[in-house]
């Protein structure tokens, strides 16, 4: 069972969620699990996962400006994202639970801003493709000219280095995989793609994530994060490296291995004191 709906937050904002899997009052109540989409994609991203967690709570959700989820903030920024998802759990009543949060592509960023700022907050931090990090200063302004490029020539530029650079070798070969991720990027809105990743451009990371449990998923065919920036990750966050044998669209490329292994990173039931 799910809620989907174009949700109006607390900040009178509106983005498209869904809710599975809600817990019945009384039943025992496990960490709610959070799914954060990385540029050009959307909820669809994780829409593999939440039936491999049937007495967790699961929310989806797409980023302002992506997917269902329209443009309405001037000026999208670190803080109002990081705040779109503290919003979204609130609204749902679970403001004060511990979460998990499962992060793809440059949407780690924001899963590990969050987790920083909010320590307390997360107890498993899932990191699927992230990108090289720290963000070196003189990468900041090359970010911002793809952006501007983004915005002109639209997403279906974008097309044939996701689905070349994206893919690992087997997916290369599968027409169906090809088209259904073509077809996530052309539902992008170009300015919203642009102003996300814009923000996450101004991310500013000591290379340190204390108090937090972090799992870093590398893709051996990954050029779009490379094995080495996924095990510099790890080793930063003295976090564990779990390896997959796809390209970057892991949910798309193996569901059911990817979820599989997701299930084992997030099976340890104990919470942090």
């Amino acid at each position: 069972m799910a809620e989907i709906a174009l949700t109006k937050l607390a900040s009178g904002k509106e983005l498209y969620v869904e809710k599975h899997n809600p817990i019945t009052p009384g039943e025992r109540e496990e960490p709610p699990i959070v799914f954060i989409h990385g540029a050009l994609g959307s909820s669809l991203t994780f829409a593999p996962c939440p039936p491999a967690f049937p007495t967790r709570t699961c929310i989806l959700y797409d980023v302002e400006g992506h997917g269902h989820s329209p443009r309405t903030t001037p000026d999208i920024s670190m803080h109002t994202l990081v705040q779109d998802i503290d919003d979204i759990v609130t609204h749902f009543g679970m403001g004060d639970k511990e979460i998990d949060l499962v992060a793809h592509g440059v949407g780690t960023i924001l899963g590990m801003h969050f987790a920083r700022t909010r320590p307390k907050r997360v107890r498993r931090l899932v990191l699927v493709g992230p990108p090289l990090l720290p963000i070196p200063e003189e990468a900041r302004s090359r970010i911002k000219d793809r952006a501007d490029s983004l915005r002109e020539a639209g997403v279906h530029s974008m097309v044939p280095l996701i689905t070349q650079l994206g893919l690992g070798s087997k997916a290369r070969e599968n027409a169906e995989i090809r088209k259904v991720i073509e077809r996530e990027i052309m539902r992008q809105d170009a300015d919203g793609v642009a102003r996300f990743i814009e923000a996450l451009s101004e991310f500013h990371w000591d290379g340190k994530l204390p108090g937090v449990t972090v799992f870093v998923v590398a893709a051996k065919e990954d050029a779009m994060s490379n094995y080495k920036a996924c095990k510099k990750i790890a080793k930063l966050t003295q976090g564990k490296l779990v390896e997959m044998n796809t390209g970057h669209n892991v949910t798309f490329e193996d569901p059911e291995g990817f979820t599989a292994a997701l299930k084992t990173m997030l099976s340890c039931s104990e919470s942090k004191e």
